[in-house]
């Protein structure tokens, strides 16, 4: 059980999840990325894609989001807004 719960943790971090879309698109799939947690993952999985969580980066330094979009405004669209500038997200097919 507990080496299960350890492989579970280990392939839900960040560098994790990337390689795991990527090799997803590999095989021939599409990644469609998620923002809410509204949207209805069952469609798209049932669409033969892969639902994708956008979570953003986490780094401190925004200055290519901070550009078209004020600090004050929603941190979350911020940070996957400089995701998507830096091109961390180039793998995804859509949102």
């Amino acid at each position: 059980m507990e080496n299960r719960l350890q492989r579970l943790l280990e392939g839900n971090n960040e560098a994790h999840r990337v390689e795991w879309a990527r090799e997803w698109k590999a095989r021939g799939g599409r990644v469609i990325g998620v923002m809410s947690s509204y949207v209805p993952e069952e469609v798209i999985w049932a669409a033969g894609m892969l639902p994708w969580r956008i979570t953003g980066t986490w780094k401190e330094n925004i200055n290519l989001a901070s550009v078209y979009r004020s600090r004050s405004t929603c941190s979350y669209c911020s940070h996957a807004l400089e995701s998507f500038l830096a091109g961390e997200l180039d793998f995804l097919d859509g949102v």
